[in-house]
């Protein structure tokens, strides 16, 4: 599984642009989702009910965001 940064990276090397505009733009992106944890999780409440939970984390300022959703 690749990082963020990984794919970010990726992107930028096979992109049709390389000016330094895009370059820059890149690094703020990296930086952002450096800072940034997810977490994922499933647990099986009954044969036909799933809960998922989307767990973000912002290191620097130690939010946290959560979403769940039954399926």
């Amino acid at each position: 599984m690749l990082t963020a940064h990984h794919q970010l990276y990726h992107q930028h090397r096979h992109s049709s642009s390389s000016s330094s505009t895009g370059a820059t733009s890149a690094r703020k992106r990296v930086a952002l989702l450096e800072q940034l944890s997810l977490h994922v999780a499933a647990v099986r409440r009954s044969k036909r009910d799933v809960r998922y939970e989307l767990i973000v984390e912002h290191a620097a300022s130690q939010t946290r965001w959560r979403k769940a959703r039954s399926f």
